[in-house]
């Protein structure tokens, strides 16, 4: 089932963001003309690699429904932007994840590490399957983000063991992340190639 894995790993996913109440406007999602993504408020571009397909807007309105309205109440203050999943069949648990929100409404966050830091005090002392790895920073597309390390273990046969890198920056008034999850380190590698085809061009 395409949203098995998401389901899993898209809250912990948008654990990253927090909650609060909003004062200001929530960030726009952006559209795809083709396969090429760009959000103008935000300040990005991506263009897609045809080995991944572009969900479409139920399945995005559907993540952004399992992710974020039982955290929040809300989502459209904590929107997905976009995700992506490697073809073929048989590796559409390797996802991408873009979502944003306006630092207006979150709380007690004020810097990219915040976030992380936030999604591990969560997972690591609540969730004992949840492991968070150290850290570090990076550049995606030119800009520098924080990123770590997740990675999950179930007492089931059925489950695939699976991994997460989170990352996340700040432009200007909104946070801006991205989330990979994955199995095997040749699907980490297939998704950050496209992780690095990011354009910012606010700067």
């Amino acid at each position: 089932m395409r949203l098995m894995t998401k389901s899993i790993f898209i809250s912990i996913a948008f654990l990253i963001l927090g909650c609060g109440k909003i004062t200001s406007s929530q960030p726009d999602l952006g559209s795809f003309s083709g396969r090429e993504y760009r959000n103008d408020m935000l300040g990005f571009s991506l263009d897609v690699p045809v080995t991944w397909t572009i969900a479409d807007e139920n399945e995005r309105k559907l993540a952004q429904e399992i992710a974020l309205e039982q955290l929040y109440g809300n989502p459209e203050l904590h929107p997905v932007l976009f995700f992506l999943y490697r073809n073929p069949q048989d590796t559409r648990h390797t996802t991408i994840y873009a979502y944003a929100a306006n630092l207006k409404s979150l709380n007690g966050i004020s810097t990219a590490e915040d976030y992380l830091h936030r999604l591990a005090d969560m997972m690591g002392s609540d969730n004992p399957r949840i492991t968070s790895g150290e850290v570090y920073t990076g550049e995606v597309g030119g800009k520098t983000f924080k990123a770590m390390g997740i990675s999950a273990s179930f007492a089931s046969e059925t489950v695939k063991p699976v991994s997460q890198y989170l990352y996340a920056t700040l432009l200007d008034e909104h946070a801006l992340g991205f989330s990979i999850t994955y199995s095997t380190a040749n699907e980490l590698a297939a998704a950050r190639n496209v992780i690095q085809r990011l354009h910012f061009f606010n700067d």
